[in-house]
């Protein structure tokens, strides 16, 4: 229906129009060219906002990847910061538990219950 709305203004105008065929024939040329160039002309327009919104949503992935890299980057270190202070919690634990252990072995029953409690 719509083909038939936009095909059908330039015959009957031409149609409408006095005078002999050809310059009926002139005018249903002129107002079909009118046609074609409003119909390009809105083309033209669909397709550059649909070319608008193909790059604004490729410079939002764009932007997206960015973030994604900076996150990967920033959780990459986790592991070494992980065993990082795995360590740090064991070696805490050695030296908080080497005095008790040496005074186990300088010590009697009595001392033992002594140092502990210092």
């Amino acid at each position: 229906r719509t083909f038939a709305v936009s095909v059908l203004p330039a015959p009957l105008i031409g149609a409408l129009i006095p005078g002999a065929l050809p310059t009926k024939t002139i005018v249903t040329t002129a107002v079909a060219a009118t046609q074609t160039a409003f119909y390009l002309a809105q083309s033209e327009a669909a397709l550059s906002r649909a070319t608008d919104a193909v790059a604004l949503k490729s410079r939002s992935a764009a932007v997206c990847d960015t973030y994604a890299n900076q996150g990967a980057r920033s959780a990459a270190i986790l592991p070494f910061t992980s065993a990082l202070s795995s360590l740090c919690a064991a070696a805490t634990a050695a030296i908080v538990e080497f005095p008790f252990v040496e005074s186990l072995g300088q010590a009697t029953a009595g001392g033992v219950v002594a140092q502990s409690l210092v």
